[in-house]
């Protein structure tokens, strides 16, 4: 791999991780908006507790597996897109 390949996959690494990190933090705060309006009250932040019903504790976990199988995508998708708007190239392939 020469200098100038290194240096593009170290930049896409650095916009690709940023937009998932971004994506995640947006997809959270969506999670936590669509379980108070939907879900039972609070988010069940210690499945542990056994306070916290077993519907309860699924539930959040399912919606907050969704929420961050989608940030995943939104943020790898988002940073793609940017990444051929500024360079012209396709996105280099991902690592990991």
């Amino acid at each position: 791999m020469n200098d100038h390949s290194s240096l593009h996959q170290v930049a896409w690494n650095t916009l690709a991780t940023l937009a998932a990190v971004v994506a995640a933090l947006a997809t959270r705060r969506l999670a936590e908006i669509l379980w108070a309006r939907f879900g039972s009250g609070d988010v069940p932040n210690d499945p542990t507790d056994p306070e916290v019903p077993w519907s309860q504790a699924t539930g959040w976990a399912l919606l907050a597996g969704a929420a961050a199988g989608l940030a995943r995508v939104v943020g790898k998708r988002g940073a793609a897109v940017a990444w051929r708007r500024v360079t012209g190239d396709e996105a280099p392939p991902a690592t990991g």
